[in-house]
């Protein structure tokens, strides 16, 4: 019976079959949790913001939370990914690492 949460088995239960590469980033408190269901699947590249115990911050200079924020800035910006024109190729760096 739906209530509002989405858990993360059900998340695992709509993505564990997909036919393509997937790039999950969850920036919200106790998103840690969500990685464990996600490790046995092959085509995945999951970061949290936390543990699942933890807690994730909002950054107010910018409309994301901070760890949204720092990877937006920090890695993807560093690394000039913001010139990668099609999100395929994203998948592939990170295949690289």
């Amino acid at each position: 019976e739906p209530n509002g949460n989405y858990t993360d088995k059900e998340f695992y239960g709509d993505i564990k079959d997909a036919k393509c590469k997937l790039f999950v980033f969850f920036d919200n408190c106790f998103s840690g949790g969500m990685l464990d269901e996600l490790k046995s699947i092959d085509k995945i590249f999951a970061c949290s913001t936390c543990t699942e115990d933890g807690y994730g911050y909002d950054d107010g200079s910018a409309k994301n939370g901070a760890w949204t924020q720092c990877f937006l800035e920090d890695t993807l910006s560093k690394y000039n990914f913001f010139d990668v024109i099609a999100f395929d190729q994203f998948l592939n760096c990170i295949d690289d690492k």
